[in-house]
């Protein structure tokens, strides 16, 4: 399922088309299809329908002159982004979602000349790396730190960056 949203260029940006929805978050929000939204509130729509698991595509008219459409995708999970805002800058609704998010650990790898290297996740952030060294060990360092530790096991390099 998706939401798609058509950004009004004509009033410089300062509301949304609603041009696909599933008709239970229309509901939600006393909207139909065709209503426009007001560019402040917008967000709550947006998050809304995250939370949910909807895909949320924007869209833009542009004029005759220039690119016909240009649209580009919303993260599955916009709370992620609220993590980099000040929390002073947060609305009530904001720091709602923001409390019932809880991020996924992701773990993924990238290979070079060296070998593999694991990446772990938090969310969207990058929380540390590891490795396995030509000795056998596996070696994690977490962000933002210049110490790193060998471990004699995957599971143990693991547990040393997500428990920091």
């Amino acid at each position: 399922m998706s939401v798609k949203l058509l950004a009004d260029s004509s009033q410089n940006f300062q509301q949304f088309q609603i041009l696909h929805a599933p008709t239970k978050l229309l509901a939600e929000f006393n909207l139909k299809i065709g209503d426009f939204v007001k560019a402040n509130c917008i967000h709550l729509i947006i998050n809304h329908s995250v939370n949910l698991g909807y895909e949320v595509k924007i869209s833009c008219q542009k004029s005759e002159q220039e690119n016909p459409k240009y649209s580009y995708l919303i993260p599955r999970r916009e709370t992620e982004l609220l993590l980099d805002r000040p929390f002073e800058h947060l609305t009530h609704e904001e720091w709602k979602l923001l409390k019932q998010y809880k991020p996924e650990i992701k773990i993924d790898t990238v290979n070079d000349i060296f070998g593999e290297l694991y990446r772990i996740w938090e969310g969207i952030k990058l929380i540390g790396t590891f490795y396995q060294n030509l000795e056998g060990f596996w070696v994690s360092q977490p962000c933002y730190s210049t110490q790193s530790l060998k471990w004699l096991t995957k599971d143990e390099a693991i547990a040393s960056i997500i428990n920091r």
